[in-house]
């Protein structure tokens, strides 16, 4: 087997190639060594915790080149790298397998998609917290006679409607909410938030099928899949849509046509609701 040290400049030429620079690198060679031998079956999945510069996802890209895979790789890194060098790396690799200083030689790529997050950090969360202080009788009783409440964060009420704990603007503009992210050290900005999979993500829905449709001039993104339950497989539809200057006795008349075409026992809508069956997916 290759020395890992001796190979680290074979590494870093390999990305050197694609025009990108990275201090050290292991060889894809190297991985797509270990991976193989690991791995025989071509549609393992490989979790790289510490991704660096993406070497796992450039070694799993070319043995499913090279062997007809179909293996697949989640990666995970903090690093302001991410965007300089491991995705544009996984893009490059699979728009061509042969790069010289920046310039691919062919097309000779693959058909290749990924999806990448980003998670809140913590700081994202200080950054989005609105402190307005209570009034009136709630204001005497909190901060006159609870004493144990005035040495607490003054969480339970001061922050109800910031951005960070979703305000309601959250769900009656679901696909225009944003908040305030920082990257490295530059301003916060804001960003839009993805609430669709985020939701996904909370009830724990293995997402189907996505569509899209229209009514009352409108968008209306609908996903359709299954969530595991204690007692078996419940069949989820979630529908999303702006609620502002909605009909809604027009709108369950068309859903009910036309979205809950299959059965489901689970029907989550945002805001406001007559379609049959549905939960205000906000209480969840």
């Amino acid at each position: 087997m290759p020395s890992v040290i001796s190979d680290s400049g074979r590494g870093k030429n390999d990305v050197e190639k694609l025009g990108l620079e990275f201090p050290y690198c292991h060889p894809v060679s190297l991985y797509e060594e270990l991976l193989g031998a690991a791995t025989p079956k071509k549609f393992d999945v490989f979790l790289d915790h510490f991704a660096g510069s993406g070497t796992t996802a450039h070694a799993v890209m070319k043995l499913n080149q090279e062997a007809s895979g179909n293996r697949k790789y989640v990666l995970l890194e903090m690093a302001d790298y991410f965007d300089t060098v491991l995705k544009p790396r996984v893009q490059k690799v699979a728009f061509s397998a042969n790069w010289k200083d920046g310039v691919p030689k062919d097309k000779d790529g693959q058909s290749h998609m990924f999806k990448y997050q980003r998670l809140e950090s913590y700081e994202d969360a200080l950054n989005n917290i609105r402190v307005q202080a209570p009034e009136g009788e709630r204001r005497r009783l909190l901060y006159n006679e609870l004493d144990d409440y005035m040495v607490s964060y003054m969480l339970d009420f001061e922050t109800q409607e910031s951005p960070a704990l979703l305000s309601q603007e959250a769900f009656e503009k679901p696909f225009s909410y944003r908040l305030l992210i920082q990257r490295g050290h530059q301003t916060p900005q804001p960003v839009t938030v993805d609430l669709i999979e985020t939701f996904h993500y909370l009830i724990g829905l293995r997402v189907r099928r996505l569509e899209r449709h229209r009514h009352q001039e409108r968008h209306y993104h609908v996903s359709r899949g299954e969530v595991v339950t204690s007692t078996g497989i419940d069949k989820v539809v979630v529908i999303w849509r702006d609620i502002e200057g909605l009909d809604l006795e027009q709108e369950a008349d068309w859903a009910n046509k036309t979205l809950l075409t299959e059965p489901a026992e689970r029907v989550y809508v945002n805001g406001p609701s007559f379609i049959d069956g549905s939960e205000p997916l906000e209480i969840t």
